[in-house]
């Protein structure tokens, strides 16, 4: 190829790349006339930046599903509506087929226990920042109607009956507390831990884990602590009526408990334990009984045994 050739393949290797340039203006140009800014050619650098963090407001518009790191449960049998809590203060509220809704505590913090207060449209949460929150779900958007925080004891099991005016309240340091439902406040009426165990015995029984009510009798509830000890509490007499305890030998550690055959005149409580192994087993079936620990023999109270053994 002569010099000539070559320039004049130089030549309209220009000629194609100014019409590119052209085509691309052109095309620029047409679309800053669809914008109103043809005469504007430097409106890009007259536009100044001008927002800031506090422009922008980022939250939940919608929330739908099971929602993400539950921490505890709650079931309403007269609405059949069951909250879903979740350990960054979430609460969801699913019933039946497009029925959901949504709420958070104003901290953030874990709810550990959850209540719902049947025929009073009220749902009470226990956070681990040592507080209790009333809710009122009456309404579209559920708001607080009261909240009660405890110094230094951290709540650890809740339990209300159908119809009872009191919300009872177990904690860390072994003592039972109750609260009116309406009002929200605590009753001068405590179990203390030191009430509860033997004489010789200065050890806590440890963290209460569940309270459940007497189905034949309110003046009684059964009190579960973690070292496995269950205990039938009269408020009358302010003392143990029955107390159980696992044989020393067996190391569980008590998680729950609940009534079965409520219907005879002398239910026996069942508990559910976990093992180290993580295995969950289930009691009671007392093989001995032994002296009640009750001044006064009472018919139809629950039996008791020295060695609850589980099956």
């Amino acid at each position: 190829m002569t010099s000539r050739q070559q320039n004049h393949k130089r030549q309209q290797q220009k000629q194609q790349q100014s019409k590119r340039k052209e085509t691309l203006c052109q095309r620029m140009a047409g679309f800053l006339k669809a914008l109103g800014l043809e005469n504007k050619p430097e409106y890009a650098e007259k536009i100044p930046d001008t927002l800031t963090d506090q422009d922008f407001q980022v939250h939940d518009t919608f929330h739908h599903g099971f929602p993400s790191q539950p921490s505890c449960l709650a079931y309403d049998p007269v609405q059949k509506i069951l909250a879903v809590a979740t350990k960054h203060g979430t609460v969801v509220l699913l019933g039946k087929p497009g029925l959901e809704g949504s709420f958070t505590h104003p901290e953030t913090c874990c709810v550990s226990q959850m209540v719902f207060i049947a025929n009073k449209s009220t749902l009470v949460t226990s956070c681990d920042n040592r507080t209790l929150y009333q809710w009122s779900i009456a309404d579209k958007q559920p708001t607080i109607r009261h909240q009660l925080q405890f110094t230094k004891e951290c709540p650890t099991a809740m339990s209300w009956t159908y119809g009872s005016e009191w919300l009872y309240v177990g904690n860390d340091a072994s003592n039972v507390h109750l609260v009116h439902v309406d009002n929200f406040t605590l009753s001068g009426y405590v179990i203390h831990w030191n009430n509860v165990v033997d004489g010789h015995n200065k050890m806590r029984p440890g963290d209460v884990m569940a309270v459940r009510e007497h189905p034949m009798d309110q003046g009684k509830i059964l009190i579960a602590y973690s070292s496995s000890l269950l205990v039938l509490w009269n408020f009358k007499n302010k003392c143990c009526d029955k107390k159980y305890s696992y044989d020393p030998g067996i190391n569980h550690v008590l998680t729950s408990v609940s009534w079965v055959g409520a219907a005879s005149s002398s239910p026996l409580p069942t508990a559910m334990a976990a093992s180290p192994t993580g295995a969950p087993r289930w009691t009671i079936n007392q093989t001995k009984s032994s002296n009640s620990t009750s001044p006064k023999q009472r018919r139809g109270s629950v039996r008791s045994s020295t060695n609850c053994r589980f099956r």
